[in-house]
C-alpha cells in the first residue's frame, strides 16, 4: 500500500509486527485505508476510502489474517449504497 502510515492509534510490538488500528494516509493527509492488526495479521474490518472525496468504497472482512483468506468484500458507490 503506497503512501502514510500510523497515527496516534498506531502500534508495533518489540519484535516488529503490526498490532491494534492502523491507518494508511494519501500524500496530502487524507485517509485512505484503516483496518485491526493482531500479532501482524489482518483481523477483523479493513475500510478503504476514495481519495477525492473521502468517501469510503470498499470494506474487507478477515477473520484469521492469513495471506489469502478474505471472508467477503463490500463495494460502495460514491452515494453510499453497496454495490
Amino acid at each position: 500500500m503506497e503512501g502514510n502510515f500510523g497515527g496516534k492509534d498506531a502500534e508495533i510490538l518489540e519484535i516488529g509486527e503490526q498490532t491494534g488500528e492502523w491507518k494508511y494516509y494519501y500524500n496530502d493527509g487524507k485517509i485512505k485505508a484503516m483496518g485491526h492488526f493482531k500479532k501482524g495479521k489482518k483481523k477483523g474490518v479493513f475500510k478503504n476510502y476514495n481519495e477525492a472525496d473521502g468517501s469510503l468504497w470498499l470494506e474487507k472482512y478477515y477473520e484469521t489474517g492469513e495471506e489469502n483468506e478474505l471472508i467477503k468484500c463490500k463495494f460502495y458507490y460514491k452515494n453510499g449504497q453497496i454495490e
